[in-house]
């Protein structure tokens, strides 16, 4: 004798490959499968899911630094700094500029002080700051 289970297997045993064919119709939509949907969900399952963690972090040390800066009053403006040392040129154009400056003023026909030559070192050696006086 056959058990219900088996009568109805038997009757519907014609539907199986179309029911088979919607199976896998579903699954594959299911997985992502399909055109530029898909590209997107196994973009975010194999870049992003998987180091979720990482990604949390990274939000969180985000969120203490824009606290932190909101605590301290923070304008993000960067300050002033003081002006690093003077190229050799520089210096030898001011002073120039200096001596012509006093020749008009005095109307002297002075020759202008010799330029001393420009010394060259390593840059570790050259001195950490340079005053015109």
């Amino acid at each position: 004798m056959k058990t219900p289970r088996e009568v109805l297997l038997g009757r519907h045993r014609s539907a199986e490959p179309e029911l088979d064919q919607i199976r896998e119709h579903i699954v594959d939509r299911i997985r992502g499968s399909d055109g530029a949907d898909g590209f997107a969900r196994k973009l975010w399952r194999e870049m992003f899911w998987p180091v979720r963690h990482a990604w949390l972090g990274l939000g969180a040390a985000w969120m203490v630094v824009l606290a932190l800066n909101l605590a301290t009053g923070g304008d993000g403006a960067p300050g002033v700094n003081s002006p690093g040392p003077m190229a050799p040129d520089s210096v030898i154009a001011l002073q120039r500029q200096e001596w012509l400056m006093a020749q008009s003023a005095k109307d002297d026909a002075a020759a202008p002080p010799p330029a001393k030559p420009i010394e060259r070192r390593p840059r570790s050696e050259a001195p950490a700051e340079q005053r015109i006086v």
